[in-house]
């Protein structure tokens, strides 16, 4: 019942123009009334509220596959979120099942990462019949205060 309301008004130079009216002379009757200040008020305290929050993120770690373009592998990135204040200290990736599609090797070479807001490590993913995606993922990882997390997901190519 909105919808067609809605269409009639973005329709119709005259309805909008109306609406727009009529908003200013609410607004103008709540700057009237004083209620302006309160409403500016609690806006501010909620933006602030929601700013606060969002620079005490802790590190946010996550997974996906990644296409490696004209090879016939993938990659497995792991990455600490960018709104992240912390870093993170990628110890250990597990791959549930019998093929593990990540060489030893790589693990070897690139892990523990640590890894600041917005950094990855990519891990070279090898594909075959008998070990295709989507795999159950587990991530054991650090936060700077030496606190270890397990984040576990299912990851799809």
């Amino acid at each position: 019942m909105v919808e067609p309301a809605w269409e009639f008004v973005k329709s119709n130079a005259l309805a909008v123009s109306a609406v727009a009216t009529s908003t200013l002379l609410v607004i103008e009757l709540l700057r009237f009334l004083g209620i302006h200040k309160a409403v500016q008020t609690l806006f501010l305290k909620v933006a602030s509220t929601t700013d606060e929050e969002s620079k005490d993120q802790s590190p946010d770690v996550d997974v996906s596959y990644r296409d490696r373009p004209g090879k016939s592998s993938n990659w497995i990135v792991i990455q600490n979120d960018w709104r992240s204040d912390e870093e993170a200290e990628v110890v250990s990736i597990d791959v549930t099942g019998d093929d593990d599609p990540v060489p030893s090797s790589e693990l070897d070479r690139k892990l523990p990462a640590v890894l600041d807001a917005g950094q990855e490590v990519k891990l070279m993913a090898a594909f075959h019949k008998q070990c295709g995606p989507p795999h159950d993922v587990e991530i054991t990882w650090e936060d700077s205060q030496g606190e270890r997390h397990k984040f576990e997901k299912t990851i799809y190519r």
